[in-house]
């Protein structure tokens, strides 16, 4: 489980090297992964915020993942132990993929428009309701 991740410092990035990131990026197909990867690093990076680059297999401690999640680890654990985001144990504590991790803010990013969505609705949820009832569902 050796982890291959990469800070990028932004203190450390001239000008010079976004530019010539931001080139690389432009050069790329229009709708392309990478491309919106490279343009996201060089606005995050412009923005004065370091960047951290791994592979999709690496694994992170609870901690970090609650860092990347923006909760606190008590949350984190809540989370892991209702099955909602996979953990490896490894001896007293756990490891989450990095891959989960994203699956897991894919989803909850989901839930979280699905909410919006019925509170920018709220007569389009009312109805449906309505209508279920109706019908003895």
């Amino acid at each position: 489980m050796g982890i291959d991740m990469q800070t990028v410092d932004a203190s450390t990035v001239s000008r010079a090297e976004l530019e010539k990131l931001e080139a690389v990026a432009q050069e790329l197909p229009e709708g392309s992964s990478l491309r919106s990867a490279l343009s996201n690093m060089s606005d995050t990076v412009r923005a004065g915020c370091d960047v951290v680059v791994a592979p999709e297999s690496d694994h992170v401690s609870p901690a970090t993942a609650a860092r990347i999640l923006g909760v606190s680890r008590t949350h984190l654990y809540k989370v892991m132990d209702s099955g909602d985001l996979p953990a490896t144990p490894v001896g007293r504590d756990r490891r989450i993929s990095l891959r989960d991790l994203r699956e897991y803010l894919v989803r909850q990013d989901q839930v979280r428009k699905h909410v919006a969505e019925r509170f920018a609705h709220p007569d389009r949820t009312r109805r449906a309701a309505l209508d279920r009832f109706k019908n003895g569902a």
